[in-house]
């Protein structure tokens, strides 16, 4: 009997796709830590109101109030955070009147086209900025390009450490470890309300104690 060799064989897709389901968390509600909101200030002149229609446990509103910033937030199911309002950012009864400013960490992939559906509808109610919390791998897509051809971003900030994302659901059980580093390169995507310029790529450096962490596994290798 021949042998079937272990690297020819291909899994089920079907238990692919179960075991990938399984895996995501409900409504796609990973959590940002606090200093990738932080870069995004260092870079972006953002001015007036700021509002996050995906809030989660209240991250982003959090870091920018700190900052100085009126905020407002929302979310489709209530996590929680004081003063956040229960609103589906995308149905008939979400916001419809402008916000200066929106920054979010948008829902990504457990509905078809949901992250471009959110830029979108931003755009439609900002008067000034939108920034979107987005995986890399986001940018290259024959379906947005049509977005990006009708709204160029005033800039792609990407970030050189990846940041942690952690399901909401089990940030309290890991404790510290939650946000002890990522396995997803991330971007920010800022659009200008009628920016029709070039769309420049600006690397966001790894942090002092990433890049000493990253030095210390490379001369342990090297020491092996």
């Amino acid at each position: 009997m021949r042998k079937r060799s272990l690297f020819t064989a291909k899994p089920s897709r079907a238990n692919n796709a179960r075991s990938a389901t399984r895996a995501r968390e409900p409504l796609d509600w990973y959590c940002e830590d606090a200093w990738p909101v932080e870069a995004l200030l260092t870079h972006v002149p953002f001015r007036g109101l700021v509002y996050d229609p995906a809030c989660g446990r209240g991250n982003i509103p959090s870091v920018f109030a700190a900052a100085g910033f009126e905020t407002l937030a929302t979310d489709i199911v209530d996590r929680g955070f004081e003063g956040a309002r229960q609103l589906d950012f995308l149905g008939a009864a979400s916001v419809s009147y402008r916000v200066p400013n929106i920054v979010c960490n948008p829902p990504y992939s457990y509905q078809d086209g949901i992250a471009e559906a959110f830029v979108r509808r931003a755009l439609e109610i900002v008067s000034d900025r939108v920034a979107m919390l987005l995986p890399i791998k986001w940018q290259a897509s024959i379906g947005r390009y049509r977005l990006f051809a009708e709204f160029p971003p005033e800039v792609t900030l990407i970030f050189s450490e990846r940041p942690s994302m952690p399901p909401g659901s089990k940030i309290e059980a890991l404790g510290r470890r939650a946000f002890k580093g990522g396995t997803m390169d991330y971007m920010w995507v800022v659009w200008r309300k009628g920016h029709q310029g070039p769309s420049p790529t600006v690397w966001i450096p790894p942090r002092p104690e990433a890049m000493a962490r990253r030095e210390r596994r490379h001369v342990g290798r090297l020491g092996q």
